[in-house]
């Protein structure tokens, strides 16, 4: 596949936006409350931003390695 960067961005993307309608949702639901999704970190700022820029440079580089990667092409 030539353009695979472009396909894992594009994934990436939709997952976002699938992510955003179920926020959404969420907040259709009578009760709900942030702590609902509060995650281990969430009341330790720093160790947050560590951890969100941990998997913002290793999202970074699958997309990387993922666009540049050759794959082998059977030949006939």
């Amino acid at each position: 596949m030539r353009e695979r960067g472009v396909v894992i961005a594009s994934g990436l993307m939709a997952g976002g936006a699938l992510g955003g309608v179920i926020g959404a949702a969420c907040r259709l639901i009578p009760g709900f409350t942030e702590d609902w999704i509060k995650t281990p970190f969430y009341d330790h700022e720093m160790i947050s931003q560590w951890v969100s820029a941990a998997l913002f440079v290793g999202l970074c580089a699958y997309l990387w390695r993922g666009s540049t990667q050759h794959k082998e092409e059977a030949q006939p």
